[in-house]
């Protein structure tokens, strides 16, 4: 039978429910809401309050196109799976599945970011249900909703100056809230802040490429897996302000007026964004990631491009200092191979391919990532998409040789990955 139980935060105590020998609290606030004169800024810290909150139902879903990806009815239905929560701006939640709270443990905590690339989903979707993983594997799982499309990425710094500098980049930043809401939090859910991952599919792996690139997430989060989907190219300022024009446009404002974009009703506001997408759908695939709604280069919370030729000091410390140990190869069947180190502690996690799966190797920012052949490499550094889009670490112990899979490769060819891959041990 069900059960409530109350765990206290750093701004209040909330009610979660206890089912099935998981504990799950939906709903959880983590920024104040952005509507009004908080539209394009940066999230606005969370306010304490009195009494219990009740963490019983999902959130508000993000402004979006339901259909944004243009489904025939029997896929969208499918994609749907159950009445979804409602639309607003008043978005910034996330919610969290625990095997137990307070209980002293330190679980791994997974912080999943939802895909339907930058303008579209949301954490309460029931592919996204966090009770098995939560189960099976001991961990800490967390899915948040963010601001989308012009309501998160529209670059309008060109046009309004220092007003909208975060304008371009607004929902990666709450993603980087939700983050810090873990780091002060997570520990009285029975997670462990010292022990983050970021993973997401699609749009959630383009997240999590571009916040290994922001200096504001950095040491928010330890360990990342991008399934598909790793933000190779994000907006120019000048692509990106292209695209604000448009926005602008098909509201029948001019570039003096940019302040008014607060004003603006946000279903009004939904639907210019809609007309601007419909102009990007009809241009290549390979250009979408660099106009339309997505993250901003804007030299200050997105400094460079992740997968840049040459990359942003952030990306390349991170690599540099915690992920890999680019000097001394590490192998995980060290009984076979020359290296003399045995992998970090695996994450017991269960998913699909591209998913960290039960007793593999994790991908890990602050030990070394295992290595599955004795030659050296170069490190990193500038060209960091050889490292993710190219490479896979793999090593299996009923093997008589560790080899290192590549997209030059017969067996990485395969798969539509184009990301790091993650295969059990045995």
């Amino acid at each position: 039978m069900a059960q409530d139980v109350v765990v206290e935060t750093n701004c209040g105590k909330i009610r979660g429910i206890a089912e099935n020998d998981v504990k799950v609290f939906k709903g959880i606030p983590y920024a104040e809401s952005p509507a009004g004169e908080g539209r394009f800024a940066p999230p606005i810290k969370l306010q304490p309050w009195t009494g219990v909150r009740d963490a019983f139902e999902f959130g508000d879903r993000a402004m979006q196109d339901d259909n944004a990806f243009a489904l025939p009815p029997a896929m969208l239905k499918l994609f749907a799976g159950r009445e979804l929560p409602p639309m607003s701006e008043n978005c910034l939640v996330l919610n969290v599945w625990t095997p137990a709270i307070n209980d002293g443990r330190k679980r791994p905590v997974m912080f999943w970011c939802h895909g339907g690339a930058f303008i579209a989903g949301s954490g309460d979707s029931p592919w996204y249900e966090g009770t098995n993983l939560c189960r099976r594997g001991d961990v800490v799982v967390v899915t948040i909703n963010h601001r989308l499309g012009a309501f998160g990425y529209v670059h309008l710094a060109e046009l309004g100056g220092e007003e909208f500098a975060a304008s371009g980049n607004a929902g990666m930043l709450d993603i980087v809230a939700a983050l810090k809401w873990v780091r002060d939090n997570i520990a009285a859910f029975g997670g462990d802040a010292g022990n983050v991952t970021i993973f997401g599919e699609s749009g959630g792996g383009a997240k999590v490429s571009v916040l290994m690139a922001m200096p504001a997430a950095h040491g928010l989060f330890h360990k990342a897996i991008i399934q598909s989907g790793p933000a190779v190219e994000m907006a120019s300022r000048d692509d990106a302000a292209e695209t604000a024009r448009q926005l602008l446009a098909e509201l029948n404002l001019s570039s003096d007026r940019v302040s008014e974009l607060r004003r603006i009703p946000a279903l009004e506001l939904a639907r210019a964004q809609a007309a601007v997408l419909k102009k990007v759908s009809m241009m290549s695939f390979a250009n979408r990631r660099r106009v339309g709604f997505n993250p901003v280069v804007d030299g200050k919370h997105l400094p460079g491009g992740p997968f840049a030729p040459t990359a942003p000091a952030i990306s390349a410390n991170s690599w540099r200092r915690g992920s890999m140990d680019w000097t001394r190869p590490r192998c995980a069947n060290a009984s076979r191979c020359s290296s003399a180190s045995r992998p970090t502690e695996s994450l017991n996690t269960t998913g699909t391919r591209g998913r960290a799966i039960r007793g593999a190797t994790s991908f890990s920012r602050s030990q070394p990532i295992t290595r599955c052949e004795s030659r050296r490499s170069s490190p990193p550094t500038a060209r960091l998409r050889n490292t993710v889009r190219r490479c896979s670490f793999t090593c299996s112990p009923g093997r008589r040789r560790c080899w290192t899979a590549s997209s030059n490769r017969r067996t990485r060819s395969r798969s539509r990955l184009s990301s790091i891959r993650y295969k059990p041990r045995g």
